[in-house]
């Protein structure tokens, strides 16, 4: 679920979209106190969540043990995500941080041999 198209949806399809609005949503509470113009989609969002709990949670007669395994089945699929990319966030930073120190290193040893150069001339 890509944060541009959220204000273009007008309901959650499935119990895997909720999921990943409940996150969306709980991570817009903090980013809206840096970030005032993003309260329109996380207000939006909680439309769709309510709107969703309404449809699909409400009447508990009405809830199958198949729609309790789907909305099991989503909550593991969307914790997955997360823990994805927040190793993958872990990751990076160190992998670009050595990638950057080799390229200094390598560009000062270059301007060394380059002034070396120079001298002997």
């Amino acid at each position: 679920m890509e944060i541009d198209n959220i204000l273009k949806l007008d309901e959650l399809n499935s119990e895997l979209e909720f999921e990943r609005a409940t996150i969306i949503y709980g991570k817009l509470r903090w980013m809206v106190e840096e970030d005032s113009s993003l309260e329109p989609i996380r207000q939006h969002l909680r439309f769709l969540i309510m709107q969703h709990e309404e449809k699909h949670w409400n009447d508990e007669l009405k809830i199958s043990k198949e729609q309790i395994a789907e909305s099991d089945i989503a909550e593991k699929i969307v914790s997955l995500e997360n823990g994805f990319i927040q190793n993958r966030k872990d990751l990076i930073p160190p992998f670009l941080k050595e990638e950057v120190t080799n390229h200094i290193k390598l560009t000062l040893k270059e301007l060394k041999n380059e002034a070396l150069k120079r001298k002997v001339k």
